[in-house]
């Protein structure tokens, strides 16, 4: 039979798979798209050794340690390994494994364009949720980078993949990984969850602005550089707001000051879910006819605290730019508040705040008004602290919102912002006031 990496004509599993194209290559593997012949029908990815000899044993050992890892867990950002095959009486086997029809994120930067800071952001969440599954089982992949990160463009979502050099964190401290994607401590073999989190960085790094954090002339030269740090003001920077460039610089950090995994990835959900509550303001009609008031409930009575009305601007900003912060208001745990809105014209109304987490929680659920006030709601502040958003919504037909917790509220903000920006000017108001909640 024909070697997979030099023959188009490759037939391994005849009347089972049919190949039809090469996906890719790499040091050591080769992978085909296939057509399952059964009356499943699906497409799958087939993983071959690459080549013989003493690498292509290497490349065996590899792939079946890529092979038991994948099987060991599941996650629906880590591709799925469907089964592990070898033609019978020959020397190439292979792992049959989910077929991601996008191609790598790279692939698609190269081709497109670095990616918008709010879409990179979403997909590296994604992926860092899928490390975190991988991390409860003991495993680090060790080479997170976009060349592994696939694009499912039709749920729009990225998955890891290629467990090549992935390792368990009781074996051998060993070096894996690329070079401009590793952290300083993996060039000296350190084996550690950290090392996903420096490379979960500059893989986004890269993404929104298609250039490595850091570039050097040699493997000596690229650490020196890395150990060096960002200078402290980048303009590749420019286009990516600066609570989402601190969580990078902070995943690139040095590994004893670098945030944990899920600590990182906390940090990348909520402010990208604050983002894009903030980026909800412009999209509003004029004149404006919706406020959001916000007032502190004491003992002697109540204390405005906050109010806002829509911009007098027709429409919002291009996607992905940098929104402008809202106006802020001071409160802090156990303060009991009452969110009151008025919107002086028929239609529906709903209230909801992103949290310091990210998640989205409905305060008041859609509500038909014909104008008059709507009945006010008093919530009192609980943990954790810190940077919130209250939004108000006015559209003329029901605007639904559900609260699924953190990663959902990423989709909903999303789908909330599409079905505003495709609402004509006048059927639509938003309003968005900051919280800056502080602990007792």
């Amino acid at each position: 039979m024909s070697d997979p990496s030099t023959s188009a004509h490759f037939d391994p599993f005849p009347g089972e798979f049919r190949l039809e194209s090469e996906l890719g290559r790499g040091t050591f593997g080769i992978v085909w798209l296939a057509r399952d012949l059964s009356p499943l029908g699906r497409y799958v990815a087939l993983k071959f050794v690459r080549g013989t000899s003493e690498r292509g044993a290497r490349a065996l050992d590899l792939l079946r340690r890529e092979a038991g890892l994948l099987a060991s867990f599941s996650h629906p950002h880590i591709v799925q390994v469907h089964a592990w095959r070898q033609p019978l009486g020959e020397d190439f086997p292979c792992l049959v494994l989910q077929y991601v029809a996008g191609g790598s994120l790279r692939q698609r930067v190269e081709r497109d364009g670095p990616l918008r800071w709010d879409v990179a952001t979403r997909y590296m969440t994604d992926i860092a949720e899928g490390l975190a599954a991988m991390h409860a089982h003991g495993v680090v992949h060790r080479d997170v980078k976009p060349d592994n990160l696939l694009h499912d463009p039709k749920a729009d979502e990225a998955l890891l993949t290629d467990l090549g050099v992935a390792a368990r964190l009781t074996d051998p401290a060993s070096e894996g990984g690329t070079p401009y994607f590793m952290a300083p401590e993996g060039f000296d073999g350190v084996l550690s969850p950290a090392l996903d989190v420096y490379s979960l960085a500059a893989s986004l790094f890269w993404l929104i602005t298609g250039k490595y954090p850091f570039d050097g002339d040699s493997r000596a030269g690229l650490r020196r550089a890395i150990e060096g740090g960002l200078p402290s003001v980048d303009p590749r920077f420019a286009n990516v707001p600066a609570t989402l460039e601190g969580h990078i610089r902070a995943g690139l950090r040095a590994g004893d000051e670098r945030p944990g995994l899920d600590a990182f990835a906390r940090a990348l959900r909520a402010s990208l879910n604050l983002l894009m509550a903030d980026r909800l303001a412009p999209i509003m009609s004029s004149p404006a006819n919706l406020r959001l008031l916000l007032y502190r409930v004491t003992p002697s009575g109540t204390v405005l605290l906050g109010a806002t009305m829509a911009e007098t601007e027709p429409l919002g900003p291009e996607p992905g730019t940098i929104p402008a912060r809202p106006d802020r208001v001071t409160l802090h745990t156990g303060d009991r508040v009452r969110v009151s809105v008025v919107a002086d014209r028929p239609g529906h109304v709903v209230v909801f705040n992103v949290g310091p987490t990210g998640r989205l929680n409905l305060i008041l659920p859609t509500m038909t008004t014909d104008g008059r006030p709507i009945p006010p709601v008093e919530v009192e502040l609980t943990p954790p602290a810190g940077r919130e958003r209250l939004v108000a919504l006015w559209t003329r037909d029901p605007l639904p919102i559900e609260d699924r917790g953190e990663k959902d509220a990423t989709r909903a903000m999303g789908r909330v912002e599409e079905a505003l920006g495709q609402l004509p000017a006048e059927a639509r108001e938003a309003v968005v006031l900051e919280l800056d909640h502080r602990g007792q």
